[in-house]
């Protein structure tokens, strides 16, 4: 800020010289050939406080701390780690899979491991991530050194991390800590706070998804917390800014919803659930009302959820990708037993599926069918905004979510089938773009466990899995597997 000006003359100061214009009097003197004027009595009075002369300076600072927070909420996180991180950050994973597989020999290994961590100043989050994960499966219980020298070195990255040290080492980094950090660290530091167990199990995938919590380990990254704060502050400057992001967030809960249940009862019936019901007859002396009903979905959907639940739950998750969740078939033999399987259908039906890829991706007609489904949601959504007198705006967020499920559906998600190399390879510049992002990432964790069991049911929409219970997050086993995979899974 500049201050009091002691010079008797501004203008001759700019014209003789670039010198200061807020000078003292002795160098005004010496620069400017001009005599120099007594001290400022404000200057030498020890009553007339810098805040005095400055009144706005408390608020001053405020603002400047408000703008050094929000510096630090939006920090860029580092998107390249130095070629040492990235040999420390494999160690701390090749630890936290020999714990998880029970390798023979892991602890001796650890030991070692623990040690050399211990002669540093500083770790980075993955190693802090398995250092906490040995700590917590509480691998040396019946060694007290190891154990206490472990310890001795969380309170240490603690310290380096976050700057203090809780009681609890063992617990989740802050995510002020975790916004630094790469996504791959990320998403291994919230997996190991996730229970093992396979999901093919009822006790064991109850369990996870129990633990299963939505949003408690996500961290938001610059682009989300641009997006919301436009958002939000559109949502408060104008009307227009309001219905676009209400009819946004109803549109998505919508389609979140819609795609979970529909894929749930309709992808995956047991037996032949709501196909079968629907192909049933009814009895003669049933109410008419219900027979006019049932013969209406009959005639509407019959045909489609049968399809749907040969080319989805039979062929695509029950013949095919057995062995790998990246390998259709593990053999000739085995495509062949597929091939005569699908020969056995109807001819349409064995059509769609040849064409479809066995289930991988979707035709035309099968993007059709899609938007078919939804369209009784696209209705109600529809008549709900004529009804409130919604502007032409709000089928913008309406337009997104129709066409995003099925292009989803057959754009990215046989992306998610091959190892993340072969995908960017053969991916053009916006599927590229699209497949790098977090919600790939996300998609891709969510299917794969999808595979494994009955749960995460969320292709495109995140949200109603939790609603619904069927949310599952992924553990560090999973984790070792989609690496060993090569799949978008960070």
């Amino acid at each position: 800020m500049i201050g009091f000006c002691e010079s008797s003359s501004l203008s001759a100061a700019f014209r003789l010289a670039p010198a200061p214009i807020c000078a003292p009097a002795s160098v005004a003197a010496a620069v400017y050939d001009m005599p120099a004027l007594p001290p400022s009595p404000y200057r030498a009075s020890a009553k007339w406080t810098h805040e005095q002369i400055h009144p706005l300076r408390p608020l001053s600072a405020m603002a400047a701390g408000v703008w050094h927070a929000l510096r630090e909420v939006v920090r860029d996180r580092p998107l390249e780690r130095t070629a040492a991180e990235v040999k420390q950050d494999e160690g701390a994973l090749a630890i936290m899979r020999d714990i998880v597989r029970a390798k023979p020999g892991s602890r001796a290994e650890v030991v070692a491991w623990a040690e050399e961590l211990g002669q540093r100043s500083r770790l980075t989050v993955l190693e802090h991530t398995a250092l906490m994960y040995v700590a917590r499966t509480k691998l040396f219980a019946d060694e007290p050194e190891i154990a206490d020298a472990i310890a001795a070195s969380l309170r240490k990255s603690w310290l380096a991390l976050t700057g203090k040290v809780p009681d609890d080492l063992t617990q989740r980094l802050p995510k002020m800590t975790l916004r630094k950090a790469s996504r791959e660290a990320r998403v291994y530091h919230a997996a190991s706070f996730q229970p093992l167990g396979a999901l093919n199990r009822p006790e064991t995938l109850k369990a996870r998804m129990d633990a299963s919590i939505p949003l408690r380990d996500y961290v938001p990254e610059n682009s989300e917390i641009i997006i919301g704060s436009a958002a939000l502050l559109a949502a408060a400057l104008s009307s227009t800014g309001a219905w676009l992001v209400g009819s946004s967030i109803l549109t998505y809960g919508v389609f979140s919803l819609s795609e979970a249940v529909l894929h749930k009862f309709a992808g995956h019936p047991h037996t032949q659930g709501l196909a079968g019901w629907i192909k049933k007859e009814l009895p003669e002396d049933a109410p008419w009302l219900q027979r006019k009903w049932h013969g209406l979905l009959q005639r509407a959907l019959s045909d489609t959820l049968e399809r749907t639940r040969i080319s989805h739950q039979v062929v695509h998750h029950g013949l095919t990708f057995r062995e790998a969740f990246t390998r259709m078939f593990s053999s000739a033999e085995h495509k062949a037993r597929v091939d005569a399987f699908i020969a056995k259908q109807d001819p349409k039906v064995a059509e769609d599926i040849r064409e479809e890829l066995y289930g991988s991706t979707l035709s035309l007609m099968g993007c059709l069918r899609v938007l078919r489904a939804a369209a009784p949601q696209i209705a109600a959504l529809v008549t709900a905004g004529i009804a409130f007198g919604a502007p032409a705006w709000c089928l913008i967020p309406l337009t997104a979510c129709a066409l995003g499920l099925p292009l989803s559906m057959k754009k990215v998600h046989p992306e998610q089938h091959v190892d993340k190399e072969t995908a960017l390879a053969k991916a053009g510049p916006l599927l590229t773009a699209i497949l790098q992002t977090r919600w790939a990432a996300w998609s891709t964790r969510n299917h794969e466990l999808h595979h494994e069991g009955e749960c995460n049911f969320n292709l495109a929409f995140a949200g109603a899995d939790a609603l619904i219970g069927t949310l599952v997050q992924p553990n560090l086993d999973d984790l070792f597997r989609m690496r060993d995979d090569g799949t978008l899974h960070y």
